[in-house]
């Protein structure tokens, strides 16, 4: 199966260099490439993918921003999963920078959302855990019928108790 794969990536690149109609197709095979490297993990060769796709992808002017954006937000996975919070958390914010504020956007956002609570989390850095959380509830109560379980997952972390110095619980 892997000489099936890499035959069809250099046939691929072979076209994407000949032909730039074919560089956006490259770039999504690249983007999907990485991502079973990401499950299988291997996260060099997924990383290392991931920034040849974005790269053709920025060079491209008719790419659609919430596939520049996946794109990003995908790596940012590759980040959470080795542990990289900080890191996962830039990637999340870039492909948050790309996408307008548009509701065609809004569930692009919103998944990047929710990835970035979990670096939030990860880098420990409670504000942004908050203000992410609080954005991703708005893009919810937009919805005709938001999801269930990601307004659960909001209302967890906006109503989680922190202590004071005195060890009393107050409302975060």
């Amino acid at each position: 199966a892997r000489r099936v794969l890499d035959r069809g990536l250099e046939v691929l690149l072979e076209r994407a260099g000949a032909e730039k109609e074919f560089a956006a197709d490259y770039a999504t095979t690249l983007n999907n490439l990485a991502g079973l490297y990401r499950l299988a993990g291997r996260y060099d060769e997924a990383i290392s993918l991931f920034d040849k796709a974005q790269h053709i992808y920025d060079a491209l002017p008719d790419v659609p921003p919430d596939v520049r954006a996946s794109c990003r937000n995908n790596a940012g996975l590759v980040l959470l999963d080795t542990g990289d919070g900080d890191g996962a958390r830039r990637l999340f914010n870039r492909a948050l920078a790309i996408l307008p504020r548009d509701d065609r956007f809004d569930g692009v956002r919103a998944t990047t959302l929710v990835n970035l609570c979990c670096a939030c989390r990860l880098a420990d850095d409670r504000k942004c855990l908050l203000a992410t959380a609080a954005d991703l509830k708005s893009i919810l109560k937009k919805q005709a019928e938001p999801d269930e379980l990601l307004c659960r997952f909001c209302d967890a972390i906006l109503q989680e108790d922190t202590e004071d110095a005195s060890g009393q619980r107050q409302p975060a």
